[in-house]
């Protein structure tokens, strides 16, 4: 993210924009993570999936005046609920905030560990658990 504008950092959204809203909830019912999740008790339901889709909608109009925020010259802070459009930039307005923010952000980083490569053993793979992550040694994988 450089100057406000959006660089694709987190990638694709994985949206056909000629995808209707029947055809994605298909698509979700048809996936690997309902199958683990009603594999593991929780089946979703189309109703659901639709009131999910209905709540998760963010519409940002691009006339809005907006504060850019470049991460690179210092941190964001937004105010979700009145701004998920993350316009304004509220960093300056309330530097308490924005400080115990960091430090909590910086003592939860203080306990992070190295990551573990995720392949080293691939009977660990979640494919071999209806795509789910397990404790797998618990299992007996042939």
């Amino acid at each position: 993210m450089g100057g406000g504008n959006w660089d694709g950092w987190f990638g694709p959204t994985g949206r056909d924009v000629n995808t209707t809203k029947e055809q994605m909830i298909q698509l979700i019912l048809a996936s690997k993570s309902a199958t683990a999740l009603a594999n593991a008790g929780y089946p979703l339901n189309s109703q659901h999936i639709s009131l999910m889709l209905e709540n998760s909608e963010i519409s940002c109009d691009n006339n809005d005046k907006q504060q850019i925020c470049d991460p690179y010259n210092g941190p964001c802070l937004f105010n979700l609920e009145e701004d998920p459009c993350e316009r304004n930039n509220l960093a300056t307005q309330y530097p308490d905030i924005l400080e115990e923010l960091l430090n909590f952000l910086n003592q939860q980083n203080a306990t992070a560990l190295e990551p573990i490569p995720r392949f080293k053993d691939p009977r660990g793979l979640p494919e071999n658990f209806n795509h789910i992550w397990t404790n797998w040694k618990d299992y007996i994988v042939n």
